[in-house]
């Protein structure tokens, strides 16, 4: 008996929160995410400290905030259960810069969560331009043969 191939179709968005630090902020994120049936939802502005990941019953969130402290900054992914049996990898660079990596059915996708700075000093923003580079450089493109 042969089985049927099926495409699966996944769906990706942005999106600036503001802030998860509130009590049920994430959940509510996420149930947002899951209406408009987003598999893959790159976050900025979460303000958690540290990285690390999340898994909830639908969905994990993946995050990369200041080692520091918490308040400031910080971007994350909210990926969906069907995602989430893709998923090849969360790099959290810096609480500015993570990537997730999907596996696809003939290539695989690297997304960049960036978050750039507006009014740090020249400094700070060539170093994460810098940093930006480098992991851009990283990501493996696909030549069309």
């Amino acid at each position: 008996m042969r089985s049927k191939e099926t495409n699966v179709v996944m769906r990706f968005g942005t999106w600036h929160v503001r802030t998860l630090l509130q009590a049920g902020n994430m959940n509510v994120t996420a149930e947002q995410a899951g209406r408009c049936k987003m598999d893959v939802a790159a976050l900025r502005e979460i303000r958690w400290k540290g990285k690390g990941l999340i898994r909830k019953s639908e969905f994990t969130l993946y995050y990369s905030g200041n080692e520091d402290r918490q308040g400031n900054r910080g971007l994350g992914f909210i990926v969906s259960k069907k995602a989430g049996r893709s998923l090849l990898g969360f790099s959290p660079i810096c609480e500015r810069i993570c990537t997730l990596r999907i596996k696809g059915k003939f290539h695989n996708i690297t997304f960049v969560n960036v978050c750039a700075p507006t009014e740090d000093t020249e400094d700070e923003i060539d170093e994460f331009y810098e940093t930006l580079q480098s992991v851009c450089d990283e990501v493996p493109i696909m030549m069309p043969s």
